[in-house]
């Protein structure tokens, strides 16, 4: 008997919960819902296959004042009702990414949300017991405060993402430090399929295919970008005066930028790139905790680059559309930089990484487009294919200055084939399509099944 605790997101309603209808009985689970009203919905729909379920709204309800802020009398009713310590706690903080202490006289009105979590998710823990806990990729971040609580009250399990990949009907697990255990013992096996990953590799770099999700939506979502503005506009009630202002900025900032059709130019030479991740998130909060400021990353890249390279810094898409910091600061440090130059979001990843030396990532999917591409990968963070030799995972800026250096005294040759490791990847690819909105009954079973070898996987 195993017991799963699964936390269910909006963009989950029809694709893994159905599928909990699917799962052997020989599991307990539990849901932690989102929103009073999705949890309606699952108690009308599949309340007989579920133990338990949660739902922290309820308890935020609770809390809220007529000015719709936090009451602290209020506070210590529900820490009574959970029957937590609140004197002094430690809680993780993503926006801060430091574990630190604070007390209930000095809670700030932004961190109250993420106190009241601690709280109400170490109930849920201590209540259920799982065995696994499945958090879909979105929600990763959680995965470091359910660590942490889990640690604090004796409770093992393993923490397991669902990780879309913009692979048909395919997706993988990644645990809670992002790696993926399966992904490995698949590597370490004899026998593996040359033919099929070849085939894959020549396909992937003639196709238009990528494999980052993010510029895949990305992509979708800024074709008609201009029009939604312009609607904007008219629509005063809907207009937002900051994004006109940030979408005149680009303008004037993308003559700034590198452009696709610049990319063969002699001016930029041999580089390296450097991709920006979205912050805050799991990849770059979570997962690159020991330094999450990427303009000082980016500084330091430049600084150990000799001085024949150029580091070109990859724009996220997620992070321009409301906010141009990143930008603005990439091109103040370049004036004491001058080997820094930053890519137009739309100029596809693929492209930069074919024509480059190695890449640089916190935790990115680009590292797998590397391997697939033979180019080597400095990684800053933890992600699932952090073990493959052709990956430098650094901890520090003097392990940064290193790996440079090494790649740089081997010509940044890529050792060995990447045809066992990419055979490795798809073979620990799982079955279902974990993104789409329609009940599907084949693709429910599909990740029923999906979840049930996995657990199989831990238990063995």
């Amino acid at each position: 008997m195993a017991n799963l605790l699964i936390y269910i997101d909006r963009k989950w309603e029809y694709t893994v919960l159905d599928s909990i209808k699917y799962l052997d009985k020989k599991y307990n689970v539990s849901l932690y819902v989102e929103t009073i009203k999705f949890k309606k919905f699952i108690i009308n729909n599949y309340s007989i296959y579920i133990k338990n379920i949660f739902c922290i709204e309820e308890e935020l309800s609770i809390l809220k004042n007529k000015k719709n802020t936090f009451n602290n009398q209020k506070l210590k009713k529900l820490q009574l009702k959970l029957g937590s310590s609140i004197s002094k706690i430690y809680v993780s903080d993503f926006l801060n990414s430091e574990i630190f202490s604070i007390g209930i006289k000095n809670i700030k009105e932004y961190n109250q949300k993420t106190f009241i979590n601690y709280f109400i998710i170490e109930k849920i823990l201590k209540k259920t017991k799982p065995d696994f806990i499945f958090l879909e990729n979105t929600s990763g971040y959680f995965s470091k405060l359910l660590s942490i609580l889990a640690k604090n009250n004796n409770i093992k399990i393993q923490i397991l993402v669902f990780y879309e990949l913009y692979f048909k009907d395919k997706f993988i697990f990644v645990d809670e430090n992002e790696r993926s255990l399966y992904l490995e013992n698949y590597y370490k096996r004899k026998n593996y399929n040359y033919k099929v990953a070849k085939t894959f590799i020549e396909n992937f770099k003639n196709s238009k295919d990528i494999f980052s999700p993010v510029e895949t939506l990305a992509k979708i979502n800024t074709k008609n970008n201009f029009l939604h503005i312009i609607k904007d506009i008219y629509k005063i009630k809907n207009f937002n005066l900051l994004k006109f202002k940030n979408y005149i900025k680009r303008i004037y900032l993308n003559k700034k930028l590198i452009k696709y059709k610049d990319l063969d130019a002699k001016k930029y030479g041999k580089y390296v790139v450097y991709f920006l991740s979205y912050q805050p998130e799991a990849s770059s909060y979570g997962n690159s905790f020991y330094n999450y400021n990427q303009i000082e990353i980016i500084k330091y890249i430049s600084m150990f680059l000799p001085s024949d390279i150029k580091l070109i810094v990859k724009e996220h898409k997620a992070n321009t559309v409301d906010s141009l910091n990143n930008i603005n600061k990439i091109l103040l440090l370049k004036k004491n930089y001058p080997n820094i130059y930053i890519a137009n979001f739309k100029i596809p990843s693929k492209d930069l990484i074919k024509k480059s030396l190695c890449t640089i990532t916190l935790s990115g999917t680009v590292g797998i487009e590397s391997i697939f591409l033979k180019k080597p990968v400095i990684t800053i963070g933890n992600i699932f294919y952090n073990f493959y030799k052709n990956v430098s995972k650094i901890n520090s800026f003097q392990e940064l200055e290193k790996s440079i250096f090494s790649l740089y005294k081997k010509n940044f040759k890529f050792v060995g084939s990447n045809l066992k490791i990419t055979n490795s990847i798809l073979d620990s690819f799982f079955d279902g399509d974990i993104m789409t909105k329609t009940i599907n009954i084949n693709n429910s079973k599909k990740i029923s099944k999906s979840i049930n070898k996995i657990v199989i996987f831990f238990k063995n």
